[in-house]
C-alpha cells in the first residue's frame, strides 16, 4: 500500500512540474514576443481599439471595438461591429509607420477589404487614421466598392 501512494504522490509531482515548466515556458514566450516586437518594430500596437467610419465624406461614427496582436511588424486580430454581432478577422503588417491590414468577416468572408492607417502619437494617446476600401451590397444586392476616412484610438 505504502509503494501505491508513493506512486501517486511521484506522479502528481510530475504533472504539477510539468505544469509549473509549461506555464514559465509561456511567460518567457511572452516576454521575449514584447522585447523582439519593441527592438525590431519600434512601435506597440497589440491592445484594444475603439474605430470611428466616415462614409462617402460624412461625419465619423463609432463603428467598431478591434483587438490587436503584433509579433514584430506582424498585426493581427479580430473586431466587433458596434450594435452588432459581426466580427471580422483582421491581419497585416507595420510598414515604417503605417499599419497595412485585410479583413474579411467571420461568417462566411464575403464581406472584405483593406485598410491603410497611418500612426500618430500626441503624447497622451496613440491613434491611427487613414482610408478603409472594402465591398458592400448595395439595395440590388450588387457588390460594389466603398472608400471610407477610419479612426483608430487605443482603449486604454
Amino acid at each position: 500500500m505504502d509503494g501505491i501512494v508513493n506512486q501517486l504522490v511521484d506522479h502528481w509531482a510530475a504533472i504539477l512540474a510539468a505544469g509549473l515548466i509549461l506555464a514559465l515556458f509561456n511567460k518567457l514566450f511572452w516576454i521575449s514576443r514584447l522585447v523582439l516586437t519593441f527592438i525590431f518594430a519600434g512601435r506597440g500596437l497589440a491592445g484594444d481599439w475603439e474605430t470611428k467610419l466616415g462614409k462617402n465624406g460624412s461625419a465619423l461614427v463609432d463603428h467598431e471595438i478591434a483587438t490587436l496582436h503584433q509579433f514584430v511588424n506582424y498585426v493581427w486580430g479580430t473586431s466587433t461591429r458596434k450594435g452588432s454581432d459581426v466580427k471580422y478577422n483582421l491581419y497585416g503588417r507595420l510598414n515604417d509607420g503605417h499599419l497595412c491590414l485585410v479583413y474579411s468577416d467571420k461568417k462566411n468572408g464575403n464581406d472584405c477589404g483593406a485598410l491603410l492607417l497611418e500612426i500618430k502619437d500626441n503624447g497622451t494617446q496613440t491613434l491611427m487614421e487613414g482610408t478603409e476600401v472594402g465591398l458592400e451590397i448595395n439595395a440590388n444586392k450588387k457588390k460594389q466598392i466603398y472608400t471610407a476616412q477610419y479612426h483608430w484610438a487605443r482603449v486604454r
